[in-house]
């Protein structure tokens, strides 16, 4: 029997830059409570989403707000929070002529746990429609594990899920395919003939709706595979038994060659794999120095117009409490992160930047004020932007 494991780092970031930067226009927040999160874009216009998490200690995670902001800094918010089931929001993201908010939902009548997508509308952020994307079978003691993914382009969605019985460990992997309209175009289920325990590492998907997988297998050794996923079959191709995938993000360079980061204990490694061969063509390592009671993890990997890849290693918040003081006190640091421009047909490493934020956020009770920063990193041209 094999066992399926999904692997995945949480991310927590708060504060904001200390360096020498020039910041953008200001927006007033609907919700002062709320932490706001970058959705998309469509053309001109900017979308936030808000209201599902909040800066207090208090149970929300059933609503999301949503906030556009155009180019001449026109701010629209939707009328009233769209409800949700608590905890059940898998992921906001833009289409190209809508907002989509994507969430899944037990449905007791006929014992299936649903995934449901909200269509927005991006002129007057109103529900247009919604729609059930896909619907599995649901007991007491199932543990689904629901992620999306997006191409580069927008035009394909993929949804992943791994069901497992908890009482039973048994389980499935399942990938499913979708337009930029979120309409199905097909669905498969992962299977392998190699025997372990298996490691769901990072999934990416090409403009054409092909799905690659990165997964370890660990039986008598540990072995890294990539599948790869269509319509018509599954293809798996062996990495290497050399490499210990830990913190891992994978990175389609074109059709034949992947990037695969791996990030371990303040060593960063990076591998050009090409599928036709099936070998390693080039290998890239830097190593950083990774402060006591840090986590540091791949936020992302970009690619530059010239074809270099540019690699966001960030720290994860460092949490400190207080019960000396009265009232307690909670403080959280979030200092920095790194840049690195890679080669990827070279095995070079052209510069790593280190971005200090330096900050820290301090609260005497309650998390009520102060602010929470989440950067966003994208590329224009062969600049890289944070």
């Amino acid at each position: 029997m094999k066992r399926f494991f999904i692997v995945f780092a949480m991310l927590f970031s708060f504060g904001a830059f200390s360096q020498n930067i020039q910041w953008g226009a200001d927006y007033e927040p609907e919700d002062d409570g709320s932490i706001y999160n970058y959705v998309g874009s469509i053309g001109e216009t900017h979308y936030y989403n808000f209201g599902y998490q909040t800066t207090a200690f208090t149970r929300r995670f059933n609503r999301v707000g949503l906030m556009s902001v155009t180019k001449n800094n026109v701010k629209t918010y939707n009328p009233e929070y769209f409800k949700i089931p608590t905890f059940s929001l898998i992921k906001t993201v833009t289409t190209n002529n809508e907002v989509a908010i994507v969430y899944s939902e037990v449905n007791k009548d006929i014992e299936k746990n649903q995934v449901k997508c909200k269509l927005i509308d991006k002129n007057t952020l109103l529900e247009k429609s919604e729609k059930v994307l896909l619907a599995f079978n649901h007991t007491r003691r199932d543990d689904p594990k629901i992620y999306l993914y997006s191409s580069p382009d927008k035009s394909k969605y993929v949804i992943t899920y791994m069901n497992v019985n908890s009482k039973t460990n048994e389980g499935f992997y399942s990938v499913n395919v979708y337009d930029k309209d979120f309409n199905k175009i097909w669905d498969k289920k992962y299977s392998t003939e190699n025997e372990g325990t298996v490691y769901f590492m990072d999934v990416a998907v090409n403009n054409n709706g092909d799905v690659y997988l990165l997964t370890k297998i660990e039986s008598n050794e540990e072995k890294v595979y990539l599948s790869k996923l269509n319509d018509e079959e599954i293809t798996e191709y062996y990495v290497s038994d050399k490499i210990k995938l830990n913190d891992s993000k994978l990175h389609l360079i074109d059709n034949d060659n992947v990037f695969i980061g791996n990030n371990s204990e303040g060593n960063f490694n990076g591998y050009t794999y090409k599928i036709s061969t099936e070998e390693i063509t080039n290998n890239v390592s830097f190593e950083y120095k990774k402060e006591k009671g840090t986590l540091w993890v791949i936020k992302d990997i970009l690619t530059l117009e010239n074809g270099n890849l540019v690699a966001i290693v960030q720290d994860a918040y460092l949490y400190i409490y207080e019960t000396t003081k009265t009232p307690p006190t909670y403080t959280y640091f979030n200092r920095s992160f790194y840049a690195l421009c890679i080669n990827p047909n070279q095995s070079n490493l052209v510069y790593n930047q280190l971005v200090s934020k330096a900050t820290c956020y301090y609260n005497r009770w309650q998390i009520e004020y102060g602010q929470f920063e989440r950067p966003l990193f994208f590329t224009k041209g062969n600049d890289f932007y944070a």
